[in-house]
């Protein structure tokens, strides 16, 4: 839950509820309105910082996995790339989201691995020209059961801007359309 100022700043406060203590309190670092989720084997949860992905574990331990924007934020200059809208693997290694770019406005699939903080970007566009909240908010990836497809509502055909339901097989390295509109 949101915390107590630190350097006249707020972070958060990571209660446990068995424990009926804190457990941390977890420095502002710009977060961002996006809530933090939970890992499916709860150890640990991620949360969007900066325009960065942070890792926290249950002790309150923060660590920055990505560095989407190193070059920009070293300058104090605007920030080049940024995520939006993410979802766990069931397995916990990996994180699928929206990444976006202040260069095209436009939106693609990406996967981080947690544990390199690799990311790949797909290039799957979520839209044609730019991405608008009331449409990104349906865009959510959607893990299957076993972490091998990921199921995403995006629009690959430039000539229309209706959904498509994208299926991405990332043991066959390949994605197909399901359905149109």
């Amino acid at each position: 839950y949101p915390g107590e100022a630190v350097d006249e700043s707020l972070g958060y406060i990571l209660y446990g509820i068995p424990e009926q203590k804190k457990l941390a309190q977890i420095p502002n670092i710009y977060w961002t309105e996006h809530p933090p989720i939970w890992s499916p084997d709860s150890s640990r949860f991620v949360m969007l910082g900066n325009n960065e992905f942070y890792l926290v574990s249950y002790d309150g331990v923060v660590s920055q996995v990505t560095h989407l924007n190193t070059i920009y934020n070293a300058n104090n200059a605007k920030y080049r790339y940024f995520a939006e809208y993410y979802s766990w693997s069931p397995d916990s290694r990996h994180i699928a989201f929206w990444l976006g770019s202040a260069d095209t406005n436009r939106y693609t699939l990406a996967v981080l691995d947690t544990s390199s903080g690799k990311v790949i970007d797909y290039c799957i566009p979520a839209r044609g020209e730019g991405l608008y909240e009331w449409y990104v908010s349906t865009l959510y990836p959607v893990w299957s059961p076993d972490g091998k497809k990921l199921l995403i509502a995006a629009n690959v055909r430039k000539e229309n801007e209706e959904n498509d339901v994208i299926l991405v097989d990332f043991e066959k390295n390949t994605s197909f359309v399901l359905t149109t509109n």
